[in-house]
């Protein structure tokens, strides 16, 4: 049972570190095309390209290029053109090299992609490549933001492939804090032996007692990135309570039993006719044989059916009683003419 929740967590680890690489590699190479370059120049129509990029992953939420001065230049549906995001992580760290940002609020684009009152706020990803020039020198910065809501989905998607409602799927960032999970549990700092065993093992599973009071069963693994893509430093834990995830297994144990117990007396019955069977003949016959020794000769000997030992014993016992009773009529004779 851990292993297969530990199989889940496998599974949703590797299909988010596959699709952040095919972003990361994506975002690189857009960054390398030569229209990317004149992003620089006075805005034109460069959305298209973009728009076709975000067009291509339902995630995409933003796509822009920011120039050396951090403005945003161009962008997806024009939003945040004009907008400086100079101090946005995203925009400081891919300066030299290509950037991968944990989850985060979104606090620019939260302003013009406005939610409903039910959904939680927008939450985010960044993905950043530098853009140089054909001589090397840096223009600004690519930037994407994929949203939160497609590791949800994916999350729910494999918690409605298992076969329990009482798993839960969260995902620890490399701090202990809960990224996602039961809303009760959101935001939390988790300090738990699993997240521990996954920083050294990757991954496994165990049975451990969480904040709440309970044991749980939890599968874990840790992310260790993907390709050329390095990875968050996350851990996906699929937690089941102790009872209900041995609860199969619990049946499997009192099926053996009773079966166990139901076929062990069938046997109990089977031997018992069959020494009935057995024994009776011979009782018979010993019976017979005591009153033979006691001067009865008008006995007659049990005739058991069918061809097993009881029966030959049967047959020759009476053969030799036979022969006993003509030799001693014999010898009487043999006395009486003498």
């Amino acid at each position: 049972m851990g292993q297969r929740l530990a199989l889940v967590a496998n599974q949703l680890i590797n299909e988010v570190d596959r699709s952040l690489f095919e972003r990361y590699r994506e975002i690189q190479i857009i960054a390398e095309f030569e229209l990317v370059h004149r992003f620089a120049q006075a805005r034109t129509n460069h959305r298209p390209l973009l728009e076709s990029l975000q067009n291509t992953y339902s995630a995409y939420t933003w796509i822009g290029f920011a120039d050396q001065q951090g403005v945003v230049q161009v962008s997806t549906r024009g939003l945040l053109e004009g907008v400086s995001v100079a101090e946005r992580d995203w925009f400081v760290q891919a300066q030299d090299q290509p950037f991968v940002g944990d989850v985060h609020e979104a606090l620019l684009l939260s302003k013009v992609l406005p939610r409903r009152a039910d959904q939680p706020p927008l939450r985010l990803l960044d993905i950043a490549a530098p853009v140089y020039s054909d001589q090397g020198d840096r223009l600004g910065v690519l930037g994407a933001h994929i949203t939160w809501d497609w590791v949800e989905d994916m999350a729910a998607s494999l918690l409605d492939r298992s076969t329990t409602g009482s798993r839960e799927i969260f995902i620890v960032d490399a701090l202990g804090q809960v990224l996602l999970g039961p809303g009760a549990w959101q935001g939390q700092h988790l300090d738990l032996g699993s997240l521990r065993q996954a920083q050294t093992q990757a991954q496994g599973y165990t049975i451990e007692r969480w904040p709440d009071g309970q044991r749980y069963l939890v599968g874990f693994v840790s992310s260790q990135g993907y390709n050329s893509y390095p990875g968050l430093g996350w851990t996906i834990l699929v937690s089941e309570p102790v009872a209900t995830a041995f609860r199969p297994a619990q049946a499997l144990f009192w099926k053996i039993l009773l079966g166990g117990l139901g076929l062990g007396s069938g046997f109990v019955a089977i031997g018992w006719i069959a020494a009935q069977r057995i024994t009776k003949p011979l009782l018979q016959i010993s019976a017979a044989a005591d009153q033979i020794r006691e001067g009865n000769r008008s006995v007659v000997l049990p005739s058991p059916k069918g061809h097993n030992e009881v029966t030959r014993l049967t047959e020759a016992f009476s053969q030799l009683m036979a022969n006993l009773f003509a030799q001693e009529t014999q010898l009487r004779q043999s006395n009486a003419e003498l």
